[in-house]
């Protein structure tokens, strides 16, 4: 083999070695960088939770990247939320807004019936906590009834929810309250983005309500948890 030849290989060696390792440190990335949703980590979730409560603008158009984007293997962890659970926010019928905002909506039931009966917040949160648990107990209900009508079966969970919001068993006081207020704050956000999806697929006058209800109700709710947050800092 001339000299010729042998520097050919060695250079399609290194270029072969080169890629599987770029592969590799993306895979590697993208496995280390979006794990807090899996994994708990809530640091980044917490910080992201605040860039929205202090009226961050950038934070909106931080979770429309990380959903358009985060299946392309990012490290910005910054942006917390695992991508507001990736795909899982975005749907494509109505099926699968009522198959994933069922749980969405029990999980911040069941959040909020807990700082109610915790005590130690301020009226003003007892108040919001009261009103989500009124507002969503009721669309919980319909949706079951609709899943029934237009589907031919009851609605069951298929497991695939990832709850979204910190445990607050250790909390009280204002501690419970930032942390209810800060993790809600991004909770109603995956609504409106499932509200936004689901918006060119409607097929029944009922879900043309639920999403107005929703986009309404969630954005005002948003701005006076954002403005109670700046109450307790």
């Amino acid at each position: 083999m001339d000299k010729k030849t042998v520097l050919i290989a060695g250079g399609a060696f290194l270029l072969g070695a080169v890629s599987v390792g770029c592969v590799a440190g993306i895979h590697a990335r993208y496995s280390t960088g979006h794990q807090w949703g899996m994994m708990g980590d809530r640091n980044d979730e917490r910080a992201f939770g605040n860039r929205f409560a202090d009226g961050d603008t950038n934070a909106d158009r931080d979770v429309a990247n990380q959903n358009t984007h985060g299946m392309m293997g990012s490290s910005d962890t910054s942006m917390g939320m695992d991508g507001m659970h990736d795909m899982h926010m975005m749907v494509a019928s109505e099926r699968e807004f009522l198959q994933e905002m069922i749980p969405h909506h029990e999980e911040a039931v069941a959040t909020a019936k807990e700082v109610v009966a915790r005590g130690g917040s301020t009226p003003d949160i007892k108040t919001l906590a009261e009103n989500i648990i009124t507002a969503q107990e009721k669309e919980i209900t319909d949706m079951k009834t609709w899943f029934k009508n237009w589907y031919g079966t009851d609605y069951v969970a298929d497991g695939k929810y990832q709850p979204m919001m910190r445990p607050l068993t250790d909390l009280s006081g204002a501690a419970l309250d930032k942390v209810f207020l800060t993790d809600m704050i991004i909770h109603h956000r995956g609504a409106l983005m499932m509200a936004n999806s689901v918006s060119s697929h409607i097929e029944h006058p009922e879900m043309t309500t639920l999403v107005g209800n929703i986009k309404t109700t969630q954005s005002a709710e948003i701005t006076e948890m954002q403005n109670l947050l700046k109450t307790l800092q």
